[in-house]
């Protein structure tokens, strides 16, 4: 038999095995059978720590920082007569900590706030799957912050606990539950805060759910910590004949990183000076964002009652707020994707109006202007003037804009020649809303 005769039938036999292999790997990559969660796990897994071998060794925080090389830092634009009067809180990455603090039009910082994330969460044990607990202090970061006019905080380490400080930066109560995103300050003197539950078996009063998932809940605490009440979000929806919401991405099965399928993250109380606006809520009422739904819903906390819900245009939005004129802003993230970031031109904010359902654009950047879009995070303000104060948490960016879509303001959290660090929160004060003396903190925490 000639060496092509001998040959032949194994080089058949080794391309039938690379045939069925890859069919095989087809067909699970389709349709989604196993091993194709373990699989894609693992390649996200490796791709992560690829990507952020620095923040795994306590070297760099990357997960909170963007490269953008460059020089600008600080306040680089401050048309002062044209900027909304007051000092603004800050929150996100100083060099490699979470800080939070105060500063003036002009960028000089009046006051911080610092908390190292193991004095606050020495414990982590709460925070389950066991693998998302941080390994160092550079994987964690605030997000979601609630300031009183004494100086006191209460904010999320994010998924991993509730910190209350005064305004020296000393805890005065923890909550190790993983709360997450928002935290809103109620007329009462009340706090609502989300937070969730990891489930591994099937849970009866969530009949539709399969394991593993996050329940996402909403929480309301006292002023000093203690839990008066909690709401199931996704028992929200079923009670509401709304459990058709939950297959919006046409599956009940875990659709995304995490098993996280709801990804609440943003709660707005309807006050009772803007409640004549809204003909179809009461005081009271509070405003979800459901964001991996693209869905906000307004819903009556003391009956549990969904009043109102509206999907899109906005894609992946954050943090919508009542307006005084009867309409709700949008912080429209319009996240395509992972493997097609800005696909749409960009973030923006949106209003709605929730009688006619009509929905404009308050601001999106213009030809001249920096790009603005953050896949992820995103808060805004809106002042009676008309300017609204924006973050763009991963372009380490606030700025405000005029009615018109003028920047007025803008500050650039520089890290270093090569990085900008995250910024999660940017809300405006009055200059008279804090009443505690900026000066009398002695501790590295609230220097001043």
């Amino acid at each position: 038999m000639s060496s092509i005769d001998e040959k032949l039938p194994r080089a058949l036999n080794r391309f039938s095995w690379f045939f069925t292999i890859f069919l095989l790997g087809y067909f699970v990559h389709a349709s989604g059978a196993w091993p194709h969660n373990i699989i894609s796990n693992g390649v996200e897994a490796f791709r992560d720590l690829t990507v952020h071998a620095k923040s795994y060794l306590g070297m760099f925080p990357t997960r909170q920082a963007a490269f953008r090389p460059g020089t600008d830092a600080g306040v680089t634009v401050n048309k002062s007569d044209k900027v909304e009067p007051g000092v603004t809180f800050l929150a996100g990455i100083e060099g490699e900590r979470n800080i939070m603090k105060l500063v003036d039009g002009d960028g000089k910082e009046l006051h911080r706030w610092m908390v190292p994330f193991y004095k606050a969460i020495p414990n982590l044990d709460h925070i389950m799957p066991a693998h998302l607990r941080p390994m160092n202090e550079s994987m964690t970061h605030i997000h979601g912050a609630h300031v009183y006019p004494d100086g006191s905080i209460v904010f999320n380490f994010d998924y991993h606990g509730l910190v209350s400080i005064d305004a020296c930066s000393n805890i005065q109560w923890t909550k190790s539950q993983m709360t997450h995103h928002a935290v809103t300050g109620a007329p009462d003197g009340t706090v609502w805060v989300l937070s969730r539950h990891h489930h591994t078996a099937p849970v009866d009063r969530l009949p539709i759910l399969k394991p593993p998932f996050f329940e996402d809940t909403l929480l309301q605490l006292s002023r000093d910590g203690k839990v008066m009440r909690e709401i199931s979000l996704p028992g929200l929806m079923i009670k509401n004949d709304l459990a058709a919401t939950l297959t919006a991405t046409g599956t009940l099965d875990p659709i995304t990183q995490f098993d996280d399928f709801m990804h609440n993250n943003d709660i707005e109380i309807l006050t009772a000076d803007k409640a004549a606006a809204f003909p179809l809520f009461e005081a009271g009422d509070i405003a979800l964002s459901m964001r991996d739904l693209n869905m906000i819903v307004v819903f009556d906390p003391e009956t549990e009652t969904v009043k109102w819900h509206h999907v899109g245009p906005w894609l992946r939005q954050h943090d919508p707020d009542f307006l005084p004129d009867g309409t709700i802003s949008v912080f429209d993230n319009r996240w395509a994707g992972s493997h097609n970031i800005e696909s749409f031109g960009g973030s923006r904010i949106l209003k709605i109006d929730p009688v006619t359902r009509k929905v404009t654009t308050a601001y999106r950047s213009g030809k001249d202007q920096p790009r603005f879009f953050t896949h992820i995070m995103g808060v805004h303000q809106t002042f009676a003037s008309g300017n609204i104060l924006i973050a763009q948490p991963t372009y380490g960016r606030v700025f405000e804009v005029t009615r018109d879509g003028e920047i007025v303001w803008e500050y650039i959290n520089r890290l270093n020649k090569d990085y900008l660090g995250h910024v999660t929160i940017a809300e405006k004060f009055p200059a008279n809303y804090f009443t505690f003396d900026k000066k009398a903190c002695t501790n590295n925490g609230g220097r001043s």
